[in-house]
């Protein structure tokens, strides 16, 4: 796990001096608003105009995250998260970048006092963060399966089927079964609605959706070690991801 501690010292480079991404969101909608006020271009107006309802649109999709979503997460994980940013991240879909890029765009090398171009390419990052989460999820998931195996009993255990059930395990159905539960999809934050009728793409947004979730909780873990030294995430993972009707035939036995 020493490569994945690598990643989390640099995941959220640049910085954001706002204390968190719903305040840095509102902050650029707030120096748009005030721009707006006195733009005399109607064509600019309009960009402005749109970018603003980008911004607020997001700005509630977060707080419905907020209120409504982390707090199922944490109690099925069992854990409260230290930094909330991490999780909300994780609900960040690759179009939501595209408002960032057109306003840095429109005012390249501008500075204002309420904003400026780090905080914006921060925010535009977020969803290159939210694929780092999966893959970092993706991580810790094969790691749980892992550390299950029965070392005792190695003799017993064929190869194949191990193989055979580790994929089952990791597969996107059980993932997506899980972010039904949470209604991560339906409540990811994206600027435009996901229309896709193809189950394995539906099902494969809904999987990474989960990782992200899980490599969020891996960084909070990491991040607060004497904290949470007593809480065990490759149980907690296997146990949500594992149906309860199937784990008596999982081959590598769940530490109780």
């Amino acid at each position: 796990m020493l490569i994945l501690k690598i990643i989390v010292s640099f995941l959220f480079f640049p910085k954001c001096k706002y204390k968190d991404i719903k305040t840095a969101v509102l902050a650029i909608s707030k120096w748009l608003n005030e721009k707006s006020k006195g733009e005399k271009n109607s064509r600019d107006k309009d960009k402005q105009k749109k970018w603003i309802h980008q911004l607020e649109d997001i700005v509630k999709k977060i707080e419905v995250v907020e209120n409504n979503i982390i707090p199922d997460i944490e109690r099925d994980l069992g854990y409260r998260f230290n930094d909330h940013n991490f999780l909300v991240t994780a609900f960040f879909m690759s179009n939501t970048k595209n408002v960032y890029m057109e306003i840095l765009e429109e005012y390249h090398g501008y500075n204002h006092s309420g904003i400026d171009r780090i905080t914006m390419k921060y925010l535009e990052k977020l969803p290159e963060i939210a694929k780092t989460l999966a893959w970092i999820g993706d991580t810790v998931i094969k790691s749980a399966l892992l550390d299950d195996i029965d070392i005792c009993n190695m003799a017993d255990i064929n190869t194949d089927i191990l193989t055979v059930k580790r994929q089952k395990y990791e597969q996107n159905t059980n993932l997506a079964n899980l972010s039904d539960k949470w209604k991560l999809l339906e409540n990811s934050v994206t600027l435009k609605k996901i229309t896709t009728q193809d189950t394995k793409k539906i099902a494969h947004l809904k999987g990474s959706l989960v990782e992200s979730i899980f490599g969020a909780l891996y960084i909070d873990l990491n991040l607060n070690p004497k904290k949470n030294q007593d809480y065990d995430i490759n149980k907690k993972i296997l146990k949500l991801i594992i149906p309860d009707e199937e784990t008596d035939n999982y081959p590598l036995k769940i530490k109780s």
